[in-house]
């Protein structure tokens, strides 16, 4: 194993074996890399130092970590205007990106936070992300096979260009590759938020923000397949009889869908062409919430930029006290359920290394504001968004 170190105030000539002999470049520690797995390193690491780090990061093999040093999630920027940010091979796998901001200013179709189809043949590239921020102009992450996302805010640059808008688009999952998706914040979407094919995509605690799109039509979750399964997530938004919550577009009963929320849109907040398995607690639009009652909030300043998590008196917080247990007392998630900390939405999970404020049995809390007035089957008023 073979770690390169990367800083604002390296030199492109050191060998990048210490802090102390960083590199300028990540795409300098990309070709030690490849010179280390050319002399047997398997598995290899680049930390990179804080700053802004404006290049395109193109890799063609696997197990490789490229992550932050101080793991804060805002204090390392990889940012491009002109073609994608991160370039990975077909077929890659177990490459993992933590603790990084992935920034894209470019609306071509094609010019992604992360590009998992760069040259070579066989399958699109299989990699985790943890604990990271996309701020794409486009979508934040194309071409992409048995991924995990975790803990990871995915925002639109502003100037969204339109149909090309996705946050995942063209994933794809199998039965010994399954795309799972966790503890994520999807805000601002006009296209489809998550977009993919084969099955096998798990989906759990994430919140889901439409735009009010002005596309034909716009999802926050299309998946097409069998075995997809989406457990305590909220969908929200949209604001047209073209917006939707989330599609289950293969007709078949193993998917599920428990223990969720949509509503805010006049489209329909569930659609399918089969039938999934729904749980009595599915909630719709029509279902949720009255005018005034406050359904989750805002850490931080009221804007794009906001963790949106769950708050007490809200009737987020009230659906999750609800959870349906298995016969082993297990909610959906495997956890033991605990009636203080309802397992629904996003950020709900804390686990080490991530921050997102201070926590009280669970619930990051921080400068509150709420969203109001939101009508049955409509949204008369947003704060916070």
């Amino acid at each position: 194993m073979a770690t390169f170190f990367v800083s604002k105030s390296g030199n492109d000539s050191n060998n990048g074996l210490s802090s102390g002999t960083a590199l300028l470049t990540i795409g300098q520690a990309i070709a030690y890399v490849n010179t280390a797995i050319g002399m047997g390193a398997t598995t290899n690491t680049i930390t990179i130092g804080d700053g802004t780090y404006t290049e395109t990061v193109t890799y063609s093999n696997s197990n490789l970590t490229i992550t932050s040093t101080s793991e804060d999630r805002t204090a390392v920027i990889i940012a491009q205007s002109s073609g994608s940010t991160i370039k990975l091979a077909k077929g890659s796998t177990s490459n993992v990106f933590k603790h990084l901001t992935i920034q894209n200013t470019d609306d071509d179709t094609n010019d992604n936070g992360i590009y998992g189809a760069n040259g070579g043949s066989g399958s699109k590239a299989s990699f985790t992300v943890e604990d990271c921020i996309f701020d794409c102009q486009s979508t934040a992450i194309q071409y992409a096979h048995g991924c995990t996302i975790k803990r990871t805010k995915f925002l639109v640059n502003g100037g969204d260009n339109g149909s090309n808008v996705y946050a995942i688009k063209n994933g794809t999952g199998a039965s010994d590759a399954v795309f799972n998706i966790e503890a994520c914040l999807f805000v601002g979407w006009d296209k489809w938020t998550i977009n993919g094919s084969g099955g096998y995509c798990i989906v759990r605690n994430c919140t889901l923000v439409l735009d009010a799109s002005d596309q034909s039509t716009s999802y926050l979750m299309y998946w097409s397949g069998t075995n997809v399964e989406v457990y305590n997530s909220i969908f929200y938004g949209g604001a047209s009889s073209v917006d939707f919550g989330l599609r289950f577009q293969s007709a078949n009963s193993a998917n599920k869908a428990k223990n969720n929320i949509a509503f805010g849109a006049i489209g329909t907040p569930y659609t399918n062409t089969g039938s999934p398995t729904v749980s009595a607690q599915l909630e719709t639009n029509t279902e949720v919430a009255a005018s005034s009652q406050t359904v989750f909030t805002a850490l931080g300043d009221a804007d794009i930029d906001d963790d949106y998590t769950i708050n007490t008196s809200g009737i987020a917080y009230q659906r999750g006290l609800a959870a349906e247990l298995g016969s082993d007392g297990k909610d959906v998630d495997g956890n033991d359920f605990d009636d203080s900390n309802p397992n629904i939405g996003c950020y709900t999970t804390v686990a080490s290394g991530w921050s997102a404020g201070s926590n009280l049995s669970g619930l990051a809390v921080g400068s509150i504001s709420t969203v109001l007035g939101v009508a049955r089957a409509s949204i008369s008023k947003i704060i916070g968004v």
